[in-house]
């Protein structure tokens, strides 16, 4: 049974930001985060630390979530500014 995805509203006012300054990556991105429900650990992922947060690499941005027994919630979408 798929999982719930849950868009924090943090997540979600940033996805929107993006959606205005990138469209086709804000395109790509929500695909990926609704691909979620059905394998929530896909390849690509990662846990960052010791923590139950899952990390999501798509090109220049991360997605940021935490699965959970029915949900898939989503806390942070950005972009990766490289020094």
């Amino acid at each position: 049974m798929p999982l719930a995805v849950v868009w924090l509203p943090a997540a979600m006012n940033a996805y929107r930001s993006l959606r205005v300054t990138d469209p086709e990556g804000a395109s790509y991105i929500a695909r990926r985060i609704a691909a979620l429900a059905a394998e929530p650990r896909p390849e690509g992922s990662s846990c960052p630390g010791e923590t139950d947060f899952s990390r999501l690499r798509l090109g220049q941005y991360r997605v940021l979530y935490e699965v959970t027994l029915d949900t898939v919630r989503v806390m942070h979408v950005g972009r990766v500014f490289r020094r």
